[in-house]
């Protein structure tokens, strides 16, 4: 039987800001799958592979998300999700100007972003789609996007990876709403 319990990582790179080797562990839900997985214990080749990033350090705003994505994702079989948390730098360790407990300006956004973006990037071979849970214009959105285009020019996988926001999910859910409505109302 697959256990939720989360992955935790160690991740040593480079950290331009500090110019010094820095290792951090960071949390990686793993996936959760539907019962038919749990039964197949393979996902399909049709299984489409979410990345639910969390760009801020707030591990119980991550697990806040859970359920509304479970709930979301509930219709459909064919959805396995993951969650990512932005790593907390260990006790006593210099900390990143972006490893940040909320993001509350567009100058946050853009310090999570620089922070984040290295622990997301060596996944993006391993998802096919990744959500920025931050509400705002998170560059990290920008950043994912231009980072896909070059694996996929690359590696030409067998299917398409996208990046979004949740910022951008609801503006482009809003605008279809909106298209539903009967001129001139």
């Amino acid at each position: 039987m697959y256990s939720r319990s989360p992955h935790r990582v160690l991740y040593t790179r480079v950290d331009p800001l500090f110019r010094h080797q820095i290792s951090l562990l960071a949390t990686i839900e793993p996936p959760i799958f539907s019962s038919d997985f749990l039964q197949s214990t393979m996902i399909s080749a049709l299984s489409f592979r979410l990345l639910v990033i969390n760009p801020n350090t707030s591990v119980s705003m991550t697990d806040a998300l859970k359920p509304v994505v479970e709930r979301v994702l509930s219709a459909s079989d064919d959805v396995t999700c993951g969650f990512f948390t932005a790593p907390s730098p260990p006790t006593g360790a210099e900390v990143h100007p972006g490893a940040l407990p909320s993001i509350n300006s567009p100058e946050d956004s853009v310090a999570s972003a620089q922070y984040v973006f290295p622990f997301i990037e060596p996944l993006i071979e391993r998802y096919d789609a990744f959500l920025v849970a931050c509400y705002s214009e998170h560059p990290l959105v920008g950043m994912l996007g231009h980072a896909i285009s070059a694996y996929s020019r690359v590696e030409r996988p067998k299917r398409l990876r996208y990046a979004t926001g949740i910022f951008e999910a609801s503006v482009l859910a809003s605008l279809g709403l909106l298209a539903q409505l009967p001129p001139g109302s």
